[in-house]
């Protein structure tokens, strides 16, 4: 008996709130791609963002995402005995929950193709990203997003600043 209120509370937070599922989201980011190598330069990133919320649960909006990013100018990266600039695209897939409210937290997981272009060669690689942030909403949806890709066995980030409609 004592344990039936807690699942059935668990239970209903878990049920669909009030609020109709099926907003479309579009959106722009902002920010630095850095790897977690040693003698790599960050590389300026600029993506676009597309959302479905299909699920709202009563603390969390669900939504699948796609999203595109590409360098707006290169970095810089050690190949060989050498450094050469270099010029970074994202693509990727993931499936999303923020929670409910004006102040909002963000969470995502999926999978994301990588793919560096270096002078004398090219790294392009597909595996899982996971991203958190935090944002405000007040019609217009403002993220700070961090976003960890692995590539080539490398964890590579993705901090950005975003609007979302």
């Amino acid at each position: 008996m004592n344990k039936t209120l807690p699942g059935l509370l668990m239970a209903a937070a878990l049920l669909p709130g009030v609020a109709s599922a099926g907003e479309l989201i579009v959106g722009a980011k902002a920010g630095i791609h850095k790897m977690d190598i040693s003698g790599f330069d960050p590389a300026p990133v600029l993506s676009g963002q597309i959302s479905y919320e299909f699920l709202d649960l009563i603390a969390a909006d669900v939504a699948i995402e796609l999203e595109l990013g590409k360098s707006a100018s290169d970095g810089e990266g050690v190949v060989g005995l050498g450094k050469e600039d270099f010029s970074v695209t994202t693509i990727g897939a993931y499936i999303s929950a923020r929670t409910a409210g004006p102040i909002y937290a963000i969470g995502r997981i999926g999978v994301a193709k990588t793919e560096l272009e270096f002078e004398s060669t090219d790294s392009d690689e597909t595996g899982l990203a996971v991203g958190a942030g935090v944002g405000f909403s007040l019609g217009v949806r403002t993220e700070v997003e961090l976003t960890r890709y692995d590539v080539d066995d490398e964890q590579a980030f993705y901090l950005s600043l975003g609007l979302a409609f």
